[in-house]
């Protein structure tokens, strides 16, 4: 089960595809950010629903959770308490990580947590050519080259890059998509844990004219492409090579991915380099 933390529905962007512009920009609307004590009731809750004993997910999210750096590092402070065996999922759009000195932070409240049993895993939301859709609120100019800068502090700090990459009108051109992920994993190879793939099915559709029977062969022409170039490179790449949702935040392993039969069908898992994920002891590889 995964439990969402919702830490603030205030965010930075104003990107034009965002699941809660909509909301957000009805009359009236009324931003909202969690407090402490909610905090610890949800912390609470899990551990009554979950036990202390079995391995869960925690994902903290926003709006841009990160803009309440201090709620964040709240919650895992008591999940670090409270949840040990807790793989936590921040799903961000990287500007806070714009100044090293804040992923600097974020890189020791990770190996904090790692003393407790508790992961924590970043993804940076970027959307390769067409992350022009992704603008600042206030200016509303392109985020695109600050977020290839908190790339370059990730390599700079040698902390381990995860890219949330959506698939929507701007992007969706299925060569172009090829050639996207293609030169993402090229650039970032040497830092690059996985990236996952998010389709924005409604617009696609939408622009292209779709039936979703259509949209479905669209998708499985993409994934056996993709599978090549998981083969090639060995980058996971979620929901098109892998669709073992969040397994990697919640087993002890690193690496975990399906690999396509002749079917192309993801079904068969495999595990390289299997580790202890709490210990990070060499276990051997399946």
């Amino acid at each position: 089960m995964c439990n969402v933390l919702y830490i603030t529905t205030h965010c930075n962007l104003d990107c034009e595809y965002c699941y809660e512009k909509t909301t957000r920009d009805k009359p009236g609307f009324k931003h909202k950010t969690i407090t402490k004590q909610e905090i610890d009731d949800f912390v609470q809750e899990i551990l009554e629903r979950e036990g202390p004993e079995l391995d869960k997910i925690v994902s903290i999210f926003g709006g841009e959770a990160l803009l309440r750096f201090d709620l964040v590092k709240y919650a895992i402070e008591q999940i670090c308490e409270y949840l040990p065996k807790t793989g936590i999922d921040i799903i961000t759009n990287g500007t806070f990580f714009i100044d090293i000195e804040n992923l600097q932070r974020m890189k020791d409240l990770q190996e904090y947590a790692s003393k407790h049993q508790v992961h924590i895993g970043l993804r940076i939301s970027y959307d390769g050519s067409g992350n022009f859709r992704r603008v600042y609120a206030k200016t509303n100019t392109p985020v695109t080259s600050d977020i290839k800068q908190v790339f370059e502090n990730f390599r700079t700090l040698k902390m381990p890059l995860n890219i949330a990459y959506t698939v929507h009108k701007g992007n969706c051109d299925k060569k172009s998509f090829i050639k996207d992920i293609s030169s993402i994993i090229l650039k970032y190879r040497d830092i690059l844990d996985r990236i996952s793939t998010y389709f924005y099915e409604e617009e696609i559709e939408a622009f292209y004219g779709f039936t979703h029977d259509e949209f479905l062969e669209y998708k499985n022409w993409i994934k056996e492409r993709c599978a090549y170039l998981f083969q090639k490179f060995k980058i996971p790449l979620c929901y098109l090579t892998c669709e073992a949702c969040s397994l990697c935040d919640k087993v002890q392993t690193k690496r975990n991915y399906f690999v396509p039969d002749d079917g192309n069908k993801f079904v068969e898992l495999r595990h390289e380099e299997k580790f202890d994920h709490w210990n990070d002891k060499f276990k051997g590889t399946k």
